[in-house]
């Protein structure tokens, strides 16, 4: 949403002292396009915008500070008692025509070269900031003109004598000396901000999604003073302090919707003795969702004093430009802080509950966790967040996006998972900041394999064919395999078998129905992750042999009598050919669907044929 806009922007600035180089007053009840309703002392006046709240400048502060010191210094102004300070080229003459570009250069080049630290390696690897740079010459005591610390020496940018030092309070110091047609200007800039000062952004919001600088109280000092033939002609200084305050609100897409400024500033000039103090306060807000602000979107606002009917047009463009770096040197600043927590967890954490892995579902079954985002600074539940559900894995979950605060979540486990995690992923955009997390809970491994079987061989003549049923169910041991599955062991099994053919050299055919057991723990086994599953059984009867008689027998005598057939040869239930043990490899069969199992195999015993099918099912 974009800010209320304001059709005129009101400004109170208060000029203490200056009494000439004002503007134009009058009871200007509207302003015209390009300029905004400033009041001095109790009367308005119309200034243009690019005096009173300029667009932001890529300037580097401390530059525009100089900038700002050396337009004031080189005013000429009167006061009420009739003393008149003259402007500095009038009383130094041309020379300064000539001095004024080069001592501007030189001091873009030396602010340039300040900052070079910053983009070393070590500097980059240490996570240097502007602060980090005035670390590091203080360290060395000066730096190299490529930028680098070293312990002594300065640097000559275009005739234009350079020393960079740091003052005693942990702020910059810049000294610029020339001569230009035998006058020698000697500079002195002092700064504790020093292009970083106390004007501290968080790293993180608010639950609430603020993010509020705590406010700077900066002092810059400039001093002039110009010398001919080894006396001084003129002497100027100019000193200002100001206080900051920003405070920046964060939307529930974790992205700035606003910056709030409030800057005010006392600048105090000095000129060849004569004194004037002007007051300005400066209000705005910046639109971070354009990366820009409007002046027309913005308020201003002071307090009159002594001689503030006067406003002094060249004071103002000069603060201005100041005033332009800083905006732009915050939004830089807050553009940093919401670049680094869009990495997931940097400035917020997300509360599932339950906790991820902590409970065990079962296939089929519904359940439902809550979600909240909390903020890494100051701890609380974001005011507002952005939620969206992705990457889902054997189940399905509802909603998959919400704007609520603190949402629940459904879900359902599918009937078939395909592995024993339940899965998906929770990711968050909030006031906060932006929180991801994968919750997952262990899905119920199966517990039983359960179903029926087949199986067909022969011997010496003599045909088998069985029906049969049976449950495996899950050992101890099993649960150590890695994977949904593991060792099962046979808990109850029979079939029944049905006897036909003819023995070699018996004389007679066979036949009989009898019902023999499974040989108890008779393993079956399932490995893997996730599909396909490898599984593998064998299954062997008991030893009791089928029942069955004589029939049909070339000597009537012996029909009805009992066959004497032996144990079953073979297993009842077997997933592949052992090749009599030498091919283990073959009993392995493959699922895509852990609960289900059905398939064929089979075998060659000694020259007789084996095969058997099967339809299990398996239950968690």
């Amino acid at each position: 949403m974009r800010p209320r806009v304001v059709a005129c922007v009101v400004v109170t600035f208060v000029i203490v002292g200056l009494v000439t180089a004002p503007c134009a007053l009058g009871k200007a009840k509207q302003c015209k396009a390009g300029t905004v309703k400033v009041k001095v002392g109790k009367k308005q006046a119309c200034l243009k915008k690019r005096l009173v709240l300029p667009p932001p400048a890529n300037v580097a502060p401390a530059l525009a500070q100089m900038q700002s010191a050396i337009a004031m210094t080189e005013l000429g102004f009167g006061t009420r008692s009739g003393k008149r300070a003259a402007p500095l080229s009038r009383r130094v003459g041309r020379s300064w025509t000539k001095a004024r570009p080069r001592v501007l250069k030189a001091a873009s080049a030396a602010i340039a070269r300040m900052a070079a630290p910053l983009h070393s390696p070590a500097a980059t690897a240490a996570g240097a900031d502007a602060c980090g740079v005035i670390d590091m010459i203080t360290a060395g005591g000066s730096v190299n003109t490529d930028g680098t610390p070293t312990s002594s020496g300065g640097f000559d940018v275009g005739g234009v004598g350079v020393a960079i030092g740091v003052t005693s309070g942990g702020g910059m110091e810049l000294g610029l000396k020339t001569t230009v047609q035998g006058d020698t200007y000697t500079f002195k800039y002092e700064s504790n901000e020093s292009d970083c000062g106390k004007h501290t952004i968080p790293a993180c919001p608010d639950a609430d999604g603020d993010l509020n600088a705590t406010g700077a109280k900066a002092k810059v000092g400039f001093s002039n003073t110009v010398a001919r033939g080894g006396k001084v002609i003129s002497k100027r200084s100019y000193a200002k302090s100001i206080t900051v305050e920003t405070r920046g609100k964060v939307a529930d897409d974790a992205k700035l919707d606003y910056v709030d400024v409030k800057y005010s500033e006392k600048t105090t000039v000095v000129t060849d003795g004569q004194r004037f103090t002007s007051y300005g306060n400066r209000s705005t807000r910046i639109n971070m969702r354009s990366g820009n602000y409007d002046p027309g979107e913005s308020v201003s606002f002071g307090s009159a004093a002594e001689a503030g009917q006067l406003a002094n047009t060249a004071g103002f463009e000069a603060d201005a430009k100041d005033f332009a770096a800083f905006v732009n040197k915050t939004m830089g600043n807050y553009r940093d802080r919401e670049n680094a927590w869009q990495k997931a967890g940097a400035c917020a954490t997300l509360k599932l509950d339950p906790v991820k892995d902590t409970i065990k579902v079962k296939p089929g079954a519904t359940g439902s966790f809550n979600a909240q985002v909390l903020a890494v600074n100051g701890g609380g539940v974001a005011a507002k967040a952005r939620w969206t559900l992705s990457a889902e894995k054997n189940g399905t979950f509802s909603p998959t996006s919400t704007s609520d605060r603190t949402p629940a979540f459904s879900y359902t486990v599918d009937a078939h998972p395909t592995t024993q995690k339940l899965i998906i992923t929770v990711h968050a955009t909030s006031t906060a900041g932006v929180a991801e997390e994968t919750w997952s809970q262990d899905i119920e491994g199966l517990q039983t394999i359960t179903g029926t079987f087949t199986g067909h061989t022969t011997d010496f003549g003599v045909v088998y064919d069985w029906t049969g049923t049976a449950t495996f169910t899950k050992t101890d041991t099993g649960t150590d395999v890695p994977g949904p599955g593991g060792v099962f062991q046979l808990s109850s099994g029979q079939a029944t078998v049905t006897v036909s053919g003819s023995q070699i050299g018996s004389g007679c055919d066979q036949t009989g129905t009898t019902t023999i057991g499974l040989f108890d723990k008779s393993p079956w086994t399932v490995t893997g992750l996730e599909k396909p599953f490898s599984y593998q059984v064998i299954a062997p009867f008991k030893p009791d042999p089928p029942n069955a008689t004589n029939i049909n027998c070339s000597d009537p005598n012996r029909n009805g009598s009992d066959a004497g057939l032996g144990s079953m040869p073979g297993a009842a239930l077997q997933s592949g050919d052992i090749a009599e043990g030498a091919n283990l490899y073959g009993l392995v069969k493959t699922t895509d669907d852990l609960y289900k199992y059905e398939g064929s195999a089979t075998s060659n015993r000694a020259g007789e044929s084996e095969n058997w099918t099967w339809s299990m099912t398996g239950t968690p």
